[in-house]
């Protein structure tokens, strides 16, 4: 299997012989596993299937996940283009599941309530129109995504009904049977509170 080992010559480094001994070492590893291919061809060859398998099934899932994640940012940004900027709330309406729910995650009013699909175009929208008369510009600067939904983070540009509001916002959507399930809005709600309500802040004694 290797070369027969020289009488060992006393006079060689301790170095040189370890080096000798990985050589030896090394050498009946690769002997013995070629050896043990041959011996159970049969064995090696199934195992190289299953992990080729499993590879090839890794490779689908990853695209997959890619493909419906894009698909799913693509869902969401449409939605809040319909929303915001072409103002189609048809448009916006074909997007949603009939079992759609919103929910906006500050502790201020409007928050704190789920709206189902209705009550989100008919109560909660049009706050937002009267809070915002000049309507607001959200700008996508990162998105994450997977089978199931999409996290758009934005930033706002806009003028609130007390002066200059540009929040900072996070956007959860839950995707199902290709449409939008539900959203989840997280930004400042205190900036809310003192630039679309009018709120003051006071020190807490």
């Amino acid at each position: 299997m290797g070369e027969a080992t020289p009488p060992e010559d006393e006079s060689k480094p301790f170095l040189l012989k370890i080096i000798l001994l990985i050589d030896q070492w090394y050498d009946f590893k690769v002997d013995f596993f070629i050896y043990n291919i041959k011996s159970n061809y049969g064995e090696f060859m199934r195992i190289i299937l299953v992990l080729s398998m499993f590879l090839l099934v890794a490779c689908n899932m990853e695209v997959d996940v890619q493909i419906n994640g894009e698909k799913n940012e693509e869902l969401a940004q449409s939605w809040m283009d319909h929303l915001l900027i072409s103002g189609d709330l048809d448009a916006a309406s074909e997007l949603m599941h009939e079992d759609f729910t919103f929910m906006w995650m500050g502790i201020v009013y409007p928050g704190s309530e789920i709206h189902g699909k209705e009550s989100f175009f008919d109560n909660y929208w049009p706050v937002v129109g009267e809070l915002l008369p000049n309507g607001i510009v959200l700008t996508t600067i990162d998105a994450i995504s997977d089978i199931d939904g999409v996290a758009l983070i934005q930033v706002g540009d806009a003028e609130g009904i007390n002066g200059e509001y540009d929040n900072k916002y996070v956007w959860i959507f839950k995707m199902k049977d290709g449409l939008i399930h539900s959203v989840r809005e997280y930004n400042s709600d205190l900036l809310v509170a003192t630039r679309l309500f009018k709120n003051e802040l006071k020190p807490v004694d």
